[in-house]
């Protein structure tokens, strides 16, 4: 039931949990504005309007973001533009985060990825450069815009560099964290919650089928702005929050780990951090921003969020 109110939530767990669990985990549930990927000409969304591919809305004076080739593309350095994603106008989904005071009630932020490189953001400091935001504010003149001319790395690559045009249509939801990832009060998000009583430490919970058989019933799209992440494995939070701190995992198992003490030490001026946009990548006909069945998380600090400057935002990949 991924679009259920807070009130069946809270209902389901009662069920579930009891009425004091309940009230206990209803606590941390937040709102979230499913996106689904409706196909439509270009020319059929209205100038300014959510969408997810096509060509972006963008204001006077706007340079389109570049990135060089690396990581084995051919030839290195190639200058190219970075392919609009989407474009997200936060007046559509107010009515569905109404109940979340961090996300703006207006203006449009939109959203470039490097779809050649497709750089991971959790290895490499360069793969800063591999993102662009750009929030517009509401009153904001506005134009459609089309890419600039741009030679691809390779001929396979040429599709990537822009999307079929589909327009998001919002529908509201709410969610709860992960159980196995974020209940876990060790974690820079987690939170203790044994419903059970089963586990040799009562400060953990790791049985979470409760939570996919509430949040994950079937196979579907997953889109989302806002709430909790809906992963395949991790909770992007933690990863993204420890490499926009510059503390950055390497691929061997002991480096992970490594990877998870710096981040313990990481300094956390810039607060909690939250789930932004999170695309399901394993129904769509194409993406700049994963592979065939991954899913791609971006997620910023709080204190981005309230500033609209969306500069602390950094991203990551699950995969089935």
């Amino acid at each position: 039931m991924p679009n259920m109110t807070r009130e069946e939530l809270q209902t389901t767990l009662t069920t579930e949990f009891g009425s004091a669990a309940a009230a206990e985990l209803i606590k941390f549930a937040l709102p979230t504005a499913h996106m689904a990927l409706e196909a439509c000409p270009a020319e059929g969304i209205p100038t300014g309007a959510s969408r997810y591919g096509g060509e972006p809305d963008v204001p006077a004076g706007f340079v389109w973001p570049t990135c060089a080739t690396r990581r084995g593309h051919k030839p290195e350095g190639l200058v190219y533009p970075l392919t609009f994603v989407a474009q997200v106008n936060f007046a559509e989904a107010a009515p569905c985060l109404k109940s979340d005071p961090l996300w703006p009630s207006d203006g449009t932020l939109l959203f470039f990825f490097d779809s050649i490189c497709m750089p991971n953001g959790l290895y490499d400091p360069a793969d800063a450069a591999g993102l662009r935001l750009l929030y517009v504010p509401a009153g904001t003149p506005i134009q459609r815009m089309h890419a600039p001319p741009h030679t691809p790395p390779t001929p396979s690559d040429a599709s990537k560099f822009v999307l079929s045009a589909r327009r998001i249509a919002f529908r509201p939801g709410w969610t709860l964290p992960e159980p196995e990832y974020a209940f876990d009060p060790e974690s820079e998000f987690g939170f203790a919650f044994d419903p059970d009583g089963e586990n040799d430490n009562p400060d953990y919970d790791y049985g979470h089928d409760w939570w996919r058989e509430i949040f994950k019933t079937g196979r579907e799209p997953y889109h989302r702005l806002g709430g909790y992440a809906a992963p395949e494995q991790y909770d992007p939070r933690s990863d993204c929050a420890r490499a926009a701190r510059g503390h950055f995992a390497v691929t061997t198992k002991i480096g992970r780990l490594e990877h998870q003490k710096l981040a313990q030490a990481a300094p956390q001026s810039d607060g909690p951090w939250r789930l932004l946009l999170q695309f399901d990548l394993s129904a769509e006909p194409d993406s700049a921003c994963g592979y065939d069945g991954t899913q791609f998380f971006l997620c910023a600090s709080e204190a981005s969020i309230r500033s609209r400057s969306f500069s602390a935002a950094w991203w990551s990949w699950d995969q089935d």
